[in-house]
């Protein structure tokens, strides 16, 4: 197959994986026409088969979940098992014709409880719709929460731990210090004043001093 085959097959898939289901199932249609008849040649004819159980399976998908059409479900996953698919695809093909049942039991048996139908992004699953069709499913699907746990996701914020608080003595305050200093000095000790002996005169002028010099003198003579 050529290049233009598997572009047309992804726009397929993603018609598929956006709801567009009548554009995938016109898409599917045209590529499965051109794989027959199969080729003769042994490599060619391997190479249609394994795109014919591709294909097939994705028509599958889109008539049964997308158009609601089970009739045409059911011919197309037998298709894909009759064309010696790999085990994934076998898997999907049987998985899918396993629904079908299902549904014509529950059809037959109101008491039935249907399945609920899978998620798109588990309908297909190949190496080539691993990128485009979890793509499309993710975007078309908001995801309202990540994980069934919130609150283990949330990081603490990091609790600042306190520094330790030193003591530290208050400053003195400068007039406290001075009193201080004042209160240590040792008194000086006070001159004593000149106070006269008791048996000592008391002192004479020297003017009348000489007077009574002179008139002792007198006396004397």
């Amino acid at each position: 197959m050529d290049g233009d085959f598997q572009t047309r097959y992804v726009a397929a898939e993603q018609a598929y994986g956006a709801g567009d289901f009548q554009t995938a199932q016109a898409i599917t249609s045209a590529l499965l026409a051109e794989l027959d008849p199969l080729p003769d040649a042994t490599e060619e004819r391997h190479a249609a088969l394994a795109w014919q159980a591709f294909v097939a399976l994705l028509a599958g998908h889109i008539h049964l979940y997308g158009l609601q059409q089970p009739d045409q479900a059911h011919g197309l996953y037998s298709l894909v098992l009759s064309s010696h698919p790999p085990d994934t695809l076998r898997q999907l093909a049987e998985q899918g014709l396993e629904r079908l049942a299902e549904q014509t039991t529950a059809t037959t048996d109101p008491t039935a409880q249907p399945e609920p139908a899978p998620t798109q992004a588990s309908l297909i699953s190949d190496p080539f719709l691993a990128a485009s069709s979890s793509e499309a499913t993710q975007a078309a699907i908001p995801q309202a929460q990540t994980t069934a746990t919130p609150w283990l996701d949330l990081t603490p914020e990091p609790v600042t731990q306190p520094e330790p608080v030193v003591e530290q003595d208050p400053l003195p305050d400068p007039a406290t210090i001075q009193d201080e200093a004042i209160a240590e000095e040792p008194l000086a000790e006070a001159p004593e004043p000149n106070v006269p002996e008791a048996n000592s005169s008391p002192p004479v002028a020297e003017g009348l001093l000489q007077k009574l010099k002179a008139g002792r003198l007198r006396v004397d003579l």
